[in-house]
Formats: C-alpha cells, structure tokens, sequence
C-alpha cells in the first residue's frame, strides 16, 4: 500500500461519503500507462482480487446485519438505513 499518493478525486469522494459509505481504490494504477488514458488497463489479476474483497465483504456485512434485524423489515433493517439486497 503506497500511502504517499495524494489525489484530488478524494475531495469529491469525501463530499460523497458524507451521505453514503464510501471507499477508493486505485487498482492496476502502477503500470506503463497512467490512469485517465485511453490505453488504461489494469490487470485482470488485480481487479479480479479486489472484487472477491469486496463482496467478501458486503455478504459478511449482510450476514451481520440479517443476524441483528431479526424481524425487521428487510429492506429497511435499523432505522433508514437501507441494505441492498441481492
């Protein structure tokens, strides 16, 4: 993880995040071609990594979440929060 990099794109994710959970990841940014270039392709190793994460993560969450709702509503759980439903 390089944390030097600093990016301007974090002050729209952080006015984002303010109503919503919110992550960045930059993935395959590393290569011979910068981000925002036509030629701009990461790696389908990487991505395909960072995916299984991801989800991983949403479906422990979920778990966790259906464990606590017990009869709560299921589209609308604690308070207004909503919890996407697959």
């Amino acid at each position: 993880m390089d944390t030097s990099f600093r990016s301007r794109g974090a002050d729209d994710l952080a006015y984002c995040a303010r109503s919503a959970p919110a992550l960045m990841v930059f993935v395959g940014t590393g290569g011979p071609v910068s981000l925002h270039r036509p030629r701009f392709l990461p790696d389908d190793g990487p991505v395909g990594q960072v995916a299984a994460v991801m989800l991983a993560g949403y479906l422990d969450a979920k778990r966790s979440w259906r464990a606590d709702s017990g009869s709560a509503d299921r589209r609308t759980g604690r308070g207004d929060q909503e919890i996407p439903v697959l």
